[in-house]
């Protein structure tokens, strides 16, 4: 679909109405602070809470299907998809909403770039679902841990991750500030997401 679709739920019966479209099709949406980043291939869309384009950079811009906002630095990290060798990215927005630079990853292939891409709560630390961690200074790798992961987060420089031991069992670990196994616990079910309180497994949810 070439359009974006919203629900009002600050309204008695939320209904389904427009928000943005668009003559092609978006690849991903993700919100950046008070903007939503849209992008496909090769051309991003900064839209207001309101829909509108706040701002639409006319040249060629590296996109990626998974995206993740450090409202520290604000910046929307992101991989090349479709180029190779792939890399991590970053543009840079501006309070205005612009995009005002961006950087990149100096290993141009030397990495994994797996999904998910997750943030430090002080933005200094960028974690790959392949394992590897990087510094947000010049995003040079700061560890490659021997395992790939099926999420992360963090609580301030701390990770937290989730990785499958077995069909069955889903390993919820936390890593010390030298990068090595911490505490760990192992949970039924199968690894899909962990956020800051929760943790998600298949089939059921556990605190």
């Amino acid at each position: 679909s070439s359009s974006i679709r919203q629900l009002d739920f600050t309204q008695p019966s939320p209904a389904e109405a427009p928000f943005a479209s668009f003559t092609w099709a978006p690849r991903s949406l993700a919100v950046a602070g008070e903007f939503l980043f849209v992008s496909a291939d090769g051309t991003v869309r900064i839209l207001s809470a309101s829909g509108a384009t706040v701002s639409a950079p006319s040249s060629f811009t590296y996109t990626g299907a998974e995206n993740a906002w450090d409202p520290v630095r604000r910046r929307m990290y992101h991989f090349r998809d479709g180029t190779s060798p792939n890399d991590l990215h970053f543009d840079n927005l501006s309070l205005s909403g612009s995009i005002t630079g961006g950087g990149e990853s100096p290993y141009h292939g030397d990495i994994s770039t797996i999904a998910p891409i997750r943030v430090s709560t002080d933005g200094e630390f960028i974690a790959l679902g392949s394992g590897e961690i990087f510094n947000a200074t010049g995003l040079t790798r700061a560890i490659r841990l021997p395992v790939t992961l099926s999420d992360m987060t963090w609580k301030g420089r701390t990770l937290f991750s989730i990785e499958s031991e077995s069909s069955s069992v889903t390993r919820l670990q936390r890593w010390s500030s030298s990068w090595q196994r911490d505490k760990a616990v192992a949970l039924g079910g199968t690894p899909v997401r962990i956020f800051s309180c929760l943790l998600y497994t298949s089939p059921s949810p556990r605190d």
